[in-house]
């Protein structure tokens, strides 16, 4: 967390003077490190990083809106 965190505050800081109207955060893969504080991924872990990326992007982008995307985890119907 600490370093995805460091990682965005950086993409934040570099793109802050483009004024970006959104900021989209979504899970690249279903997985994550799969350790005990992240499993499972879609209804734990990624929602814990999207928040915390969420007021990251709130604090360094005023105004910007956030968009979270994911897709279907379970695979059932």
């Amino acid at each position: 967390m600490d370093y995805t965190l460091k990682c965005m505050s950086r993409l934040f800081d570099w793109g802050s003077d483009l004024r970006p109207e959104y900021v989209c955060i979504w899970p690249y893969d279903p997985g994550s490190c799969a350790c005990d504080k992240c499993r499972p991924w879609g209804t734990n872990g990624f929602l814990k990083c999207a928040q915390n990326v969420a007021k990251l992007a709130k604090r360094k982008l005023p105004g910007t809106k956030i968009v979270v995307s994911t897709w279907w985890f379970t695979g059932e119907e």
